[in-house]
């Protein structure tokens, strides 16, 4: 048996519980049942899913639910926490991720040219601009 605690710490199955995701992964939910997991989705933890996600050495992928600071040491940013979700983290917007930050903008776009009262309308294309930031624009020179 190891007398190293950290050794021992890192290898400990998580309690089951409400967690979410910073970053979107692959997860078996049951035997039969696995999918990706967006940025922004809280999930509830079950035992079945901890022992689903053990790799070759036995060891759980959700070893490190509960060390955001090894989290960060071994994959370079924390992927997952306890709890709900914070309100201000969504599916588009992780820092450096405009791709989806503007294709999340221009769905919305869309729904609000839909709109036919112009009053409604303006207002709704506001918010949006609001919501997301302006949006840097490539700028192609002429020769």
């Amino acid at each position: 048996m190891s007398t190293d605690s950290t050794t021992d710490d890192a290898t400990r199955d998580p309690a089951p519980g409400r967690i979410h995701f910073r970053h979107g992964m692959a997860i078996r939910f049951t035997e039969h049942e696995s999918r990706m997991v967006v940025r922004g989705e809280t999930i509830d933890l079950t035992p079945e899913m901890i022992e689903l996600s053990r790799d070759r050495h036995g060891v759980s992928h959700f070893t490190l639910l509960d060390d955001q600071s090894e989290q960060v040491r071994k994959w370079g940013k924390v992927i997952y926490a306890r709890g709900e979700c914070p309100p201000d983290i969504f599916w588009w917007n992780s820092p450096g991720n405009t791709a989806d930050r503007k294709y999340a903008r221009d769905l919305e776009m869309q729904e609000a040219e839909l709109i036919r009262d112009p009053v409604l309308k303006y207002e709704r294309v506001k918010a949006i601009k609001e919501k997301f930031g302006r949006f840097v624009t490539n700028h192609i020179e002429s020769y």
